[in-house]
């Protein structure tokens, strides 16, 4: 038997990223595709940046690009 790949919409975040009473994700959310391939395993294709890849969250600096 033959595994699909599975491939599924939806919104990406920095887990620090608090998410608003009433909202199903954060602010800074990026929309993007997670696929998993039994052949690949999963990848990530984002629509754009997820805040933290510049290092800041709403201008709070992460304790461990500190340390």
């Amino acid at each position: 038997m033959e595994t699909e790949e599975i491939s599924k919409r939806g919104f990406f975040w920095a887990g620090e990223e608090p998410i608003p009473t009433g909202h199903a994700a954060p602010e800074n959310a990026v929309p993007g595709t997670l696929k998993i391939s039994p052949e690949r395993g999963p990848t990530l294709d984002l629509d754009g940046p997820i805040p933290w890849q510049d290092e800041t969250v709403r201008g709070t600096e992460f304790p461990w690009k500190n340390a």
